[in-house]
């Protein structure tokens, strides 16, 4: 019983800081922090920024990711769409505001192994997005 209420007690502070790995990879984004961001990557992580896109390792997803962030420092962070109904896929869109201007990021996980990995980001223009009349 003991240990029981110890492992609750010893998880409770990541739950009240992130709620859930949405929540979580959200935060990391807002902050720009591609190093704690890459500790939820997949082995390879099919990573696009503005029209350049390739599969990376783990490594080098890290520092492309932590190239941007220090390009397009970011300020602001909205959800606006999030997928979790489904027990071994999770998504987010997110609008990032930054210093250089509103993108369009698009996170998408995987369950492996029983724990969500990021195996997709894209960031383009938010600008790419707004309706036309």
């Amino acid at each position: 019983m003991k240990l029981i209420i110890f492992l609750l007690l010893s998880t409770l502070p990541r739950i009240a800081i992130y709620g859930d790995i949405v929540d979580e990879i959200t935060l990391l984004i807002r902050d720009g922090d591609a190093k704690e961001l890459s500790k939820h990557f997949s082995g390879t992580v099919s990573l696009t920024i503005i029209s350049n896109e390739n599969l990376y390792s783990k490594v080098q997803a890290e520092i492309v990711l932590r190239d941007f962030f220090h390009k397009n420092n970011p300020s602001g962070i909205k959800l606006i769409h999030r997928l979790d109904g489904n027990p071994n896929y999770r998504h987010v869109v997110l609008n990032l505001t930054t210093g250089e201007g509103t993108f369009r990021v698009s996170v998408s996980l995987k369950s492996i192994a029983e724990v969500y990995q990021i195996t997709e980001i894209r960031i383009e223009p938010a600008s790419r997005f707004v309706a036309k009349n």
